[in-house]
C-alpha cells in the first residue's frame, strides 16, 4: 500500500510545483489601434517610443496634418512589425504609429507632411485600431 502512495504524491507535489500563482505571471498588452489608447500600447520595461494617441486633446475624429520620418522602425503591436514614426506638429514629439494609412504607400527614405482623415470604427476587431485613417493630400514630400 505504501508503494502507492509515494508515486501518487510525487506526482501531487510535481504538478503543484509547476501551477504558480497568477503573480507569476505575466502578459503585455499589445493592442494595436487608435482609440484615446489609440495606436498601440508601450512597454513600461523597454525603451521605445510611446505610440501616436489621436483625441488626447480634442475629438478622434477629423482631418490631422502629420510629420512623418523617412525611416520606419521596429515595434510591438500584436505582434513585432515596422511602424512610422510621426508626430502632429512640426515640432513634435515622434511617435510610433502602428496603423496603415489608406490610400497612403510610404517610401523608406524620404519625408512626408501629410493630411489625413480620422474616421471612428464601430465595433473593430480585438486586434485592430479603433480609428481609420485616410491620406486626403501629401503636402510635403
Amino acid at each position: 500500500m505504501n508503494r502507492c502512495l509515494v508515486p501518487a504524491a510525487i506526482i501531487v507535489a510535481l504538478a503543484l510545483g509547476a501551477c504558480g500563482s497568477d503573480a507569476d505571471m505575466s502578459s503585455t498588452d499589445t493592442t494595436t489601434g487608435t482609440s484615446t489608447t489609440e495606436t498601440g500600447t508601450t512597454d513600461t520595461n523597454s525603451t521605445t517610443a510611446p505610440a501616436v494617441e489621436f483625441g488626447k486633446d480634442g475629438p478622434a475624429d477629423g482631418v490631422r496634418r502629420l510629420w512623418i520620418k523617412p525611416d520606419l522602425v521596429d515595434c510591438v503591436g500584436a505582434a513585432p512589425q515596422k511602424c512610422m514614426q510621426v508626430a502632429e506638429a512640426e515640432d513634435g514629439q515622434y511617435n510610433y504609429f502602428y496603423d496603415q494609412i489608406d490610400g497612403f504607400t510610404f517610401e523608406e527614405g524620404t519625408t512626408y507632411v501629410v493630411d489625413v482623415r480620422v474616421d471612428e470604427i464601430d465595433n473593430p476587431p480585438a486586434d485592430a485600431g479603433m480609428l481609420r485613417f485616410t491620406l486626403i493630400e501629401i503636402v510635403e514630400r
